[in-house]
């Protein structure tokens, strides 16, 4: 009776590595590219290994329905917190809210998977990929910022009905004043001050010049260089026509994919490039690659911003 259980203990350790190995070839199939070779394998899969989260991992990597994929990794998650899968599939939460461009999900979902897998080979690219994301979120609302025309306030000054100060309109204010009453003024007072003259307020005229001092700017301060910090994104498409490249971009907007078109030279030629993503580091691009694989059907290309 011992040796059976052994033995089914082992050909059920040998069975659960079969499917490990299986899993992690097709895995690398979608990263070299080939995901409908792998999507044409997910339900013979299934069939074998309906409850394996390593298989339910793949199905996910395939399914071009970015929700129903989200879903499935959560399943991983939840149900399988212990597999080996599970930092892979929390990994891929991640990725897709920082992808969509939910700053506030991707971190807290990073903080996830710091706290359940502190020791994921994982948390590098993922942490740098949130980081990118924010960084993008921010330089973005900075240009809009700045491309925003502001119609300047003008206060319209409140109307009033004012005569023109003549002679006849306006006669000498200090003749016609009585002085008041109970003041009395020092003789020594009266010989100090001037003598007042009254003036017509037309013949007023204000001269008041102003001058508009430049700041000196030291040439050190000039010659200081800036370090310009390199992105990375995903080629998922090249055109030759910018209308072709603007409607494909729309196809991944509505998933609510991060994609610009680039203008890039292609043997002398313009070109118009569709790029998803934006990450600070070519390790975080690379780990991206099969995430964006799936959605445009196609192998991406890093491609420098």
């Amino acid at each position: 009776m011992k040796i059976l259980i052994v033995v089914f203990l082992f050909f059920g350790a040998f069975d659960v590595f079969a499917q490990s190995r299986e899993v992690n070839q097709h895995l690398q199939m979608l990263a070299n590219g080939k995901t409908e070779e792998v999507r044409s394998a997910i339900p013979e899969l299934l069939a074998r290994y309906p409850s394996d989260p390593g298989v339910m991992l793949l199905h996910g990597s395939v399914v071009e329905d970015m929700k129903l994929s989200l879903d499935i990794y959560r399943r991983i998650v939840t149900d399988y917190e212990g597999s080996e899968w599970a930092d892979d599939a929390q990994w891929r939460i991640v990725q897709h809210y920082a992808i969509w461009g939910d700053t506030s999900k991707a971190k807290s979902e990073l903080d996830i998977l710091r706290t359940k897998h502190p020791y994921s080979t994982y948390l590098t690219v993922a942490a740098d990929v949130v980081r990118s994301s924010v960084a993008y979120a921010k330089s973005n609302t900075k240009a809009i910022a700045r491309n925003e025309i502001q119609r300047p306030i003008i206060d319209e000054p409140a109307k009033q009905d004012f005569k023109p100060l003549t002679t006849e309109a306006a006669p000498n204010r200090l003749a016609d004043s009585k002085p008041a009453e109970n003041v009395v003024i020092d003789n020594r007072l009266k010989e100090s001050l001037p003598e007042l003259k009254s003036e017509p307020a037309s013949n007023f005229e204000a001269d008041v010049s102003f001058e508009i001092i430049e700041p000196e700017v030291s040439d050190e301060v000039l010659k200081v260089d800036v370090p310009k910090e390199v992105f990375y994104g995903l080629q998922v498409g090249i055109y030759n026509d910018k209308v072709a490249a603007e409607s494909e971009k729309e196809k991944f907007l509505a998933k609510r994919m991060r994609t610009t078109v680039s203008e890039k030279q292609v043997g002398g030629r313009l070109k118009y490039a569709v790029v998803i993503g934006n990450y600070s580091s070519i390790e975080a691009a690379e780990a991206a690659k099969i995430i964006v694989g799936q959605q445009c059907g196609c192998e991406p290309l890093i491609y420098e911003k």
